[in-house]
């Protein structure tokens, strides 16, 4: 993961200004959270906090945010208490940021503890951006409130973002404001590890959980630490990322495999995995993201080396693999049976200086190990073999579709794990069919069913288009 695209940011402000319920709607706007799993003050996990409208400890989450220059950014938020009780807290949580959302009452304007914490982001060189929240009130008073900013605080007016958490308004144009304000944060990765604790847990089966800010070197799970503090070593055990109490649930977990083959939801007998809940299933899924994490940090580093031997603009980075695989999707785990996007649908990704624009996307379909080949070759000048199966991608890698590019896929599966299963699939933008020989076919509207959780094979209306794609599918794999 690159240090740009990282940003460390807390909400500060007198109490009950609206901190919690902003991050709320940061949490809905960056989908952080599945909405029926969305609560007031999500990020408040002590039940005074929520009983009382008040926060007390500091919350952290990371969140990804797809901003409008097209690129995405990493936010690690600090939701931080307003009352004046609980300074120290904010005191901490200031010292892992590079900025902060100064939050003021549309209706109470500046008060002492937004004072106060306006002054503590300025001692430590953090990046205010002040934003008014609750304008849809009656008695707000908008313009007396900027002018307050500017007299009392000395932000200019022209600064100011204006919200109602309460009702999503302005809650893009904030994180706007934070990808294009808030500096990324500083350090080097190869320096010894130097980190600020700003916060602790104690968890009765992980024991103590610490909330750290890395600001040179790095942490990994068995490395030896010294608390300078007391002087202390400690082994890490575990090292991830901040994610809400509930890692969010894959919207396809519920899935009932209502008028499905039978053989999918036999899989979680054969893994004696039937009764497991979202809740059994988190930990791993949090394991999948660090995983994840760990890779990109990797191939991060790996383009940066490229970058620093002055290679790079003679190098093509190709990213991919050959099939995904279940983790709680469908409540499933492996690959096997089953032709859901999340084994089929593989991440390619090219990185090709001077032809390939950061941050283009391409949606056509390709076969990542059919079309490398061809690619290739021809980015070398030489002619692809006659019994390839792919074409060459790169008139889109130049960002040009032909007129004759393929407008579905097809896809095989041959099961040996728990018996033969012959499983056929085409996919086009739309629809998926997926022939299956011993049991019931499937199709799914790619549209309004990206989860593929009903089957809509035996509805009548769609009886003409089943049809045609049985017939398209035997014509493709006749030509193989």
């Amino acid at each position: 993961m690159l240090r740009d695209k990282i940003r460390n940011f807390c909400i500060i402000a007198h109490i009950d200004h609206g901190k919690s319920t902003l991050a709320d709607r940061i949490l809905e706007l960056t989908h952080a959270v599945p909405e029926r799993s969305m609560r007031e003050q999500t990020l408040d996990t002590m039940d005074i906090e929520r009983e009382r409208g008040i926060t007390i400890k500091a919350a952290a989450i990371r969140v990804n945010y797809q901003a409008l220059d097209g690129e995405e950014y990493f936010l690690n938020l600090i939701d931080t208490p307003g009352h004046v009780d609980f300074s120290y807290e904010v005191t901490r949580s200031l010292g892992a940021c590079e900025g902060a959302l100064l939050l003021v009452d549309a209706s109470q304007g500046v008060q002492a503890q937004t004072l106060a914490n306006a002054y503590l982001a300025t001692d430590r060189n953090l990046e205010i951006i002040p934003v008014i929240n609750k304008i849809d009130l009656q008695n707000a008073r908008v313009d007396e409130v900027k002018q307050q900013i500017a007299d009392i605080i000395g932000l200019a007016p022209d600064t100011v973002l204006l919200t109602s958490a309460k009702n999503a308004i302005g809650i893009r144009e904030v994180l706007e404001a934070v990808v294009t304000h808030v500096p990324s944060p500083r350090g080097n990765d190869d320096a010894p590890l130097k980190a600020l604790i700003f916060d602790s847990v104690y968890d009765s089966y992980r024991g103590a959980i610490a909330y750290v800010r890395v600001v040179d070197g790095c942490i990994r799970p068995g490395q030896q630490i010294v608390s300078m503090a007391s002087n202390r070593q400690y082994e890490v055990e575990e090292v991830g990322i901040f994610k809400l109490e509930e890692v969010p649930e894959w919207r396809s977990f519920p899935d009932e495999f209502e008028n499905k083959p039978y053989i999918q939801k036999q899989q979680l007998y054969n893994w004696d995995i039937e009764n497991l809940t979202w809740e059994d299933w988190a930990p791993a899924v949090a394991r999948y993201y660090g995983i994840i994490s760990q890779m990109d940090d990797a191939i991060g580093k790996l383009l940066q080396k490229l970058d620093d031997l002055g290679i790079s603009d003679n190098t093509i980075v190709i990213y991919s693999t050959d099939h995904g695989d279940m983790c709680g999707g469908h409540r499933m785990m492996d690959k096997h049976y089953v032709l859901y996007d999340d084994v089929v649908r593989v991440p390619l990704v090219v990185r090709w200086p001077g032809v390939i624009k950061p941050g283009a996307v391409c949606s056509e379909f390709v076969y990542n190990f059919l079309d490398i080949q061809p690619t290739i070759l021809e980015i070398l000048g030489l002619a692809p073999k006659d019994f390839f199966h792919g074409r060459s991608m790169l008139p889109l890698l130049k960002g040009d579709k032909p007129d004759d590019w393929r407008k579905e896929v097809v896809s095989t599966y041959n099961g040996q794990q728990f018996g033969l299963y012959t499983q056929r699939m085409l996919r086009n933008d739309k629809w998926k069919y997926i022939w299956n020989t011993t049991d019931v076919d499937e199709l799914y509207d790619m549209e309004n069913d990206p989860d593929e959780l009903k089957n809509l094979i035996h509805e009548e209306i769609h009886a003409p288009m089943v049809a045609e794609f049985r017939k398209k599918l035997y014509e493709e794999l006749l030509k193989d």
